[in-house]
């Protein structure tokens, strides 16, 4: 009996090992499949995340183009404008010079006159 005992109890023993590396190799095995979706999960995240990112860049790309179009525009707004004004103001000295020249001629002619020249 007391050997009975001792086969059960090492029989009990035996088959809660079994259990136990059952149970373990089961915890292993969900705990790789685990990792692997993990790693998965992560090399999705990362393809995405480089697809926004190469999205991002062609739209600040297309943009910095954008802006620099209309900067262009604006600088050679900027320097018609210049270029008008200066010619304006050109014509206006001119125009200025050429009446004093008249105004000195007709000066001088009615100097003359009355003189009596």
């Amino acid at each position: 009996t007391k050997a009975a005992a001792l086969r059960v109890a090492a029989s009990e023993k035996a088959a809660e090992e079994r259990r136990r590396a059952f149970e373990y190799e089961k915890d292993k095995e969900m705990l790789t499949a685990l990792k692997r979706a993990n790693t998965q999960k992560r090399d999705e995240l990362a393809a995405r995340e480089s697809k926004l990112a190469e999205a991002r860049e062609r739209a600040l790309g297309a943009q910095r183009r954008e802006l620099d179009l209309a900067r262009d525009a604006a600088v050679a707004s900027a320097v018609g404008d210049a270029n008008r004004a200066a010619a304006a103001a050109g014509r206006k000295a001119l125009l200025t010079y050429a009446r004093r020249q008249a105004r000195d001629a007709k000066d001088r002619v009615a100097e003359t006159a009355a003189r009596g020249e």
